[in-house]
């Protein structure tokens, strides 16, 4: 492999250590890279706004607003009006444009993750050559997301005027950056094509991929689905029950479980290597990602809490019976009985009255 800058060990910057990995990457790398990253801005840019319009016309989006609304604030949105971007606060558009961004990434968290199955389930060498190229496929694609998020969500942050201007849309604060940009996507960014290069077959690193991607799959996806239900219905509220639970016990299995056993696994094997620089990295890299995952579990867990054990929606009531009206009572409908009330030109108001006006009549229409 061709090294762009060969540099010595050791380093006492835990931050060098961590993107020296990436420095090593090869220039064939690189570029297959920034290739996936162009190309996913196209796909997903064209894919937002295909889904924009078709959401925004959807019977359930009204009611999704303001939930959509509080999920931007926990990311560090402000619910207050701020001009010039957002002199009407979080609108109904903008919450539109951030569910559908969200929609996308969980297409392409899915079309990420399901390559690696064959790797995962069976292993490196039982999954044939198909499935390493499937795997590496799959790692790369979610390399490529990361560029173009990060690029896109830095740019808009730190450059909001400019990237305004160019784009039309409106920027993030600093909170949503050091979340995604700072906690989330390092780990991918300085680590995936270096371990692609060195320790591809490690089963830990299988596990990793597999499990982030996976999680994000799932439990943006079922967020997004909970969305659109009414959970002022019985149906609606045990369909948001049982989605919260699939959320809560997906994070705790990939996030919590997965990634504190195979990452440990990853780092003790790296240590038992002697190969500080990774090492060094995977820590850092560790350490960022499990704050970020104790955020998810954190507000899965408060959802969990709040929704298990809450009791569901009155079952809406039965109509009440009416009682049959005094005027709809019948009497024999003998052709007799009938010219009798016909020539009296009464209708009864009651069986009684109705008895008494036949029993009048009934001599007369005898007669006839």
């Amino acid at each position: 492999m061709r090294v762009l800058f060969p540099c010595k060990e050791p380093y006492s910057s835990l931050a060098w250590s961590a993107y020296s990995s990436l420095i090593r990457a090869s220039l064939t790398s690189i570029l297959t890279h920034s290739i996936l990253a162009l190309r996913r801005t196209v796909t997903i840019e064209a894919a937002v706004k295909f889904f924009k319009p078709r959401v925004a016309a959807c019977s359930w989006w009204p009611a999704a607003v303001p939930v959509q609304r509080k999920l931007l604030e926990n990311f560090g949105f402000s619910d207050k009006p701020l001009p010039p971007f957002f002199p009407e606060g979080l609108d109904a558009d903008f919450c539109c444009e951030g569910y559908c961004y969200v929609l996308v990434f969980v297409v392409s968290h899915t079309l990420c993750a399901l390559p690696m199955v064959p790797c995962v389930f069976l292993g490196w060498d039982e999954c044939g050559a198909v499935g390493r190229t499937a795997f590496v496929l799959g790692v790369l694609g979610d390399v490529g997301f990361d560029i173009y998020d990060w690029a896109k969500t830095t740019f808009r942050v730190w450059a909001p005027h400019t990237f305004v201007r160019l784009t039309g849309q409106r920027p993030y604060p600093t909170p949503y950056w050091v979340i995604m940009c700072v906690l989330h996507h390092p780990l991918a960014l300085a680590l995936a094509m270096p371990m692609n290069a060195h320790y591809v077959h490690l089963p830990a690193y299988h596990r990793i991929a597999f499990a982030l991607l996976a999680a994000a799959a799932v439990c943006f996806g079922v967020g997004q689905w909970k969305m659109s239900l009414d959970i002022s219905t019985r149906a609606g509220f045990h369909k948001f029950r049982a989605a919260v639970i699939v959320s809560f016990l997906t994070i705790g299995y990939t996030r919590v479980y997965t990634w504190g056993t195979e990452g440990l696994a990853a780092l003790a094997h790296f240590s038992a290597a002697g190969d500080t620089t990774f090492h060094r990295a995977g820590l850092l890299g560790f350490v960022m990602m499990s704050i970020f995952n104790v955020a998810l579990l954190n507000d899965a867990s408060a959802a969990l809490l709040k929704y298990a054990l809450k009791a569901a929606p009155a079952p809406p009531a039965a109509p009440a019976l009416v009682p049959s009206s005094p005027a709809h009572t019948t009497l024999p409908t003998s052709p007799s009985h009938k010219a009798a009330l016909k020539a009296a030109d009464c209708l009864p108001a009651t069986p009684k009255t109705a008895l008494r006006s036949a029993w009048k009549v009934w001599p007369k229409a005898k007669a006839a």
